[in-house]
């Protein structure tokens, strides 16, 4: 009997040590995957990105307010330098003759450093703006800027103008620190004269593609009044309902081939113009 009840200790024993070991072991199972949720949750910024913004064209003229707007010369980012260069053609055609600005700046993904903001040129033709200590794991950056015509803290979205940069219209490239104001200005020819003759292309696409459509139009009005003799009575209804919906389109197409032609007319007289330009300050 002794030996009966010995046994079954033992067992009852055997299963108490077993249920303890699991309980323990569930336990710990629980607790790592509450430590994996939190590493996941505090370290997702860095490896989960948001979706970058339209960057600002290089070249490409922002307008805000009625009178005001600021070209995007050029972005260079020189890793070595840790340093951001930001080259801006302001335009001003208001009569109030104020031509400083208040600046102000985002930093996507910049951790544990601090970037130092400077303005170090601001000319009638150009301005050059320096984001310093700028570590190269960054991922976009806004500038925002408004005219000092209140004070910085009366500033509103309505004279507020922003430039987007990152990996899409940021150059990397050696900064020149010692580059003269001429260079700048040859600089900000060449790119507004790279981006023109974008333009151009982007028009000549343009005039190709209307015209590749009239073509698709007569080609079909041709094709219908070759097989038409062997259509239906229904089928000929139905094609001629389209073919005079075509021709309609086709005669907006032409009527807008003749603006574009005018267009491009003027976009090509534009960069004659600043190839003169360049040719006089080089």
């Amino acid at each position: 009997m002794n030996t009966v009840k010995e046994n079954r200790e033992e067992i009852e024993l055997k299963d108490r040590v077993y249920i303890e070991k699991k309980q323990s072991k569930s336990l710990i199972y629980f607790a790592l995957i509450i430590l994996l949720i939190y590493i996941v949750f505090f370290t997702s910024k860095l490896w989960i990105h948001k979706p970058l913004s339209t960057e600002t064209k290089v070249g490409q003229k922002v307008n805000y307010m009625q009178d005001r707007s600021v070209t995007l010369i050029s972005s260079i980012y020189d890793k070595d330098k840790k340093t951001m260069e930001i080259v801006l053609a302001y335009e001003n055609k208001s009569l109030d003759n104020v031509n400083d600005y208040h600046y102000a700046y985002t930093i996507s993904e910049q951790r544990f450093s601090k970037p130092i903001f400077k303005e170090i040129y601001n000319k009638p033709l150009f301005s050059v703006i320096r984001i310093e200590n700028l570590k190269k794991g960054y991922r976009e950056v806004k500038i925002f800027l408004a005219p000092k015509i209140v004070s910085r803290d009366k500033v509103k979205d309505n004279i507020t103008a922003s430039i987007v940069l990152n990996k899409k219209n940021v150059k990397n490239s050696s900064i020149d620190l010692n580059k003269t104001e001429k260079e700048y200005i040859l600089d900000r020819l060449n790119s507004l004269y790279k981006y023109q003759e974008k333009k151009i292309a982007d028009k000549e696409s343009e005039i190709k593609k209307a015209k590749s459509e009239i073509k698709a139009i007569d080609e079909k009005k041709k094709t219908f009044e070759a097989n038409k003799k062997y259509m239906s009575d229904s089928e000929i209804k139905n094609q001629k309902a389209e073919i005079d919906s075509l021709e309609d389109t086709k005669l907006k197409l032409e009527q807008g081939l003749d603006e574009k032609y005018e267009e491009l007319k003027a976009l090509e007289d534009e960069l004659k113009s600043l190839k003169n330009r360049k040719k006089r300050v080089d």
